[in-house]
């Protein structure tokens, strides 16, 4: 391979002081280079001459043989130049998901709408481990998950040449050394253990709601999916830790939980006494002070009649499911290593909302597995319009290094994952505007969550089935169930008012 990038005699002057003096160096494409020097010596100042944050005085930067010294840094971005800042510049005002967003919507790729590119950046957050913290602000989260942020944002803009800028600094010597891998070794000495470390500190994004990790790992192996080889097999914590951690949280006034793990649904095979998912369910139920419980991933495969049952009579259950789809196609699905058919998914899928009218079903859909033919992919359009979700996570497939799918002949050409993957998304759309104001001029319970950030008079809070609403209020409201009045549907969420005893 050749030099993606060539430094010559670069120097960069400020009013007389000469902070970076005649520097020289080439990176080889595909490859790995390291710039040293000590505190102020003008590291720094390097990158920002390569990115284009200021022009060098004097000197050469080229860039896949073409000379690019001085251009402004947009024009960087779209030649494939990406960096990282020491200092953190995320974008306050914007979730940790719209902050890798913007770096997509400027990046090389052309995305139509702003969805199409928050959907690539949930696929980049799941890279970097950013995935469940996608709607937090940045400022609430500690330096390391802001780095990362930092890398996601880089990587969005689909890179050729990735500058890193002062990775680790600001980093703990715990936290610095958690980068550098140097806790691997702890991996290692629990790997095939069914062994789980409990009483960890839990990071909330909201004081009165949060995430509770009930296992760990998956037994699965989707052959698209790197998951199992990363994590682990499937291990289950005991119940009664997972219910000792659910009181804490509701006496430190949490409301509503979500129970977490890869497949929810084969909870409980590998404890020394077993117990169903199902019945954990029924156990939570019954801690004082939790009125909201919430719960994903689960698969298709593993979602039994028992639980539906539950789910069913509970009062206290959300009337949400996640229940991924990946692929409408039965031949597809064998070749995913899914375990169920097109026609299981649909009688599934019709047996949930018979038992519990008005859920809301949402869906996970892969668009261009190897393979996937016309035909394929008609059937999974015909599962979209048979089942109606309320919305669905739409992926392109991409490759991952070490799957099975990533070796498979008969990658699907772009131009026709993408014409599939539009034709999908507006039918997703489409559907979606229709089913999620099923609710409209009904009273329903709303957790007030937040203050509408583009309207101050205004709260934000979700339905027992997650459809947003807003509506107006002061933030005194915010954690409490109240009771609001929907009052027009506008496809995606709700505008109501806090219901008076006309509405009820």
């Amino acid at each position: 391979m050749g030099n993606i990038l060539e430094i010559k005699d670069l120097s960069k002057n400020f009013k007389g002081l000469k902070a970076v003096d005649s520097v020289s160096f080439a990176v080889e494409e595909g490859g790995i280079t390291g710039l040293i020097g000590s505190n102020g010596a003008g590291k720094t100042t390097v990158f920002n001459m390569i990115s284009g944050v200021f022009p060098p005085t004097a000197g050469h930067i080229i860039y896949k043989n073409k000379e690019i010294t001085g251009m402004k840094p947009y024009h960087y971005t779209s030649m494939g130049i990406a960096r990282t800042f020491q200092i953190m510049k995320p974008l306050a005002s914007m979730s940790v998901l719209d902050n890798v967003a913007s770096g997509a919507l400027y990046g090389r790729k052309k995305y139509k709408s702003v969805k199409e590119a928050k959907e690539y950046a949930e696929e980049i957050l799941h890279f970097t481990g950013l995935y469940e913290r996608k709607d937090w602000l940045p400022g609430e989260m500690g330096t390391p998950f802001k780095k990362r942020l930092e890398l996601a944002r880089a990587l969005a803009t689909d890179p050729d040449m990735l500058l890193l800028d002062e990775v680790m600094a600001g980093l703990n010597p715990t936290e610095t050394d958690e980068k550098q891998g140097k806790t691997k070794m702890v991996v290692d000495v629990w790997k095939d253990t069914d062994q789980i470390v409990e009483d960890l500190p839990v990071e909330r994004k909201f004081p009165f709601k949060s995430g509770v990790n009930i296992m760990f790992g998956c037994n699965n192996f989707c052959s698209y999916c790197i998951v199992p080889y990363v994590r682990g097999r499937e291990r289950s914590r005991r119940p009664e830790e997972i219910i000792k951690e659910i009181q804490k949280l509701a006496a430190d006034g949490v409301v509503e939980i979500m129970l977490l793990g890869q497949n929810v649904n084969s909870y409980g095979k590998n404890l020394d006494n077993p117990m169903t998912f199902a019945q954990l369910l029924e156990e939570v139920e019954k801690i004082d002070g939790i009125e909201r419980i919430r719960f994903m991933t689960s698969h298709p495969k593993d979602l039994s009649d028992e639980l539906i049952e539950v789910m069913a009579r509970s009062e206290k259950i959300c009337r949400h499911l996640h229940l991924p789809l990946q692929s409408g196609s039965s031949r597809i699905l064998k070749v995913m290593n899914r375990r169920y058919t097109k026609e299981q998914y649909l009688d599934l899928a019709e047996r949930i909302k018979k038992a519990v009218p008005g859920i809301s079903l949402t869906t996970d859909i892969i668009v261009g597995f190897p393979g996937e033919t016309d035909e394929d992919f008609e059937e999974t359009m015909d599962v979209v319009r048979r089942v109606g979700f309320d919305s669905a996570f739409t992926f392109i497939y991409s490759k991952r290094t070490g799957t099975p799918a990533a070796a498979m002949e008969d990658q699907v050409p772009e131009a026709i994952v993408k014409e599939r993957f539009d034709r999908l998304l507006k039918e997703v759309q489409d559907i979606s505007a229709e089913v999620c104001g099923r609710d409209v001029r009904t009273v329903q319970e709303v957790l007030v969550e937040e203050v509408n950030d583009h309207a101050p008079g205004l709260m934000t809070g979700r339905l027992s089935n997650n459809t947003v609403v807003h509506f107006p209020g002061d933030a005194s409201m915010i954690g409490r169930l109240v009771p609001v009045y929907l009052q027009e549907s506008k496809g995606f969420y709700y505008m109501g008012h806090i219901a008076d005893k006309e509405n009820e």
